[in-house]
């Protein structure tokens, strides 16, 4: 499989996320609700990029970092975010490896 999605904590890096089935989505990324993240910052991010990047958090978390509440374009995230592609109907997809080096980029500015 190898990197295909964009993990943002306290930093940013690429993952390897199994989007095979949503069970799989969520046992691969340790995430027990996954939220959809649809924002108009995740927007812009796909407007800059010319494909579709949405993403999850997990709904259950804790508490999330300042930088990935910033990233999704939120006051708040209660955890981790994972960014992912996303097709029309908001399910989430892989990134090829391409796609996770322009995210990283243009998260990086």
């Amino acid at each position: 499989m190898g990197r295909n999605a964009v993990l943002v904590s306290d930093r940013i890096e690429a993952v390897e996320i199994d989007f095979s089935t949503f069970d799989s989505i969520v046992e691969s990324s340790g995430f027990k609700r996954p939220y959809t993240i649809h924002s108009p910052t995740t927007i812009a991010l796909s407007n800059r990029l010319g494909f579709h990047v949405g993403g999850f958090c997990d709904d259950r978390g804790g508490g999330g970092p300042d930088l990935a509440a910033e990233i999704a374009g939120y006051d708040y995230l209660p955890s981790n975010l994972i960014l992912c592609k996303m097709d029309f109907s908001y399910n989430f997809l892989p990134l090829s490896e391409d796609e996770v080096d322009a995210v990283i980029k243009g998260l990086r500015g």
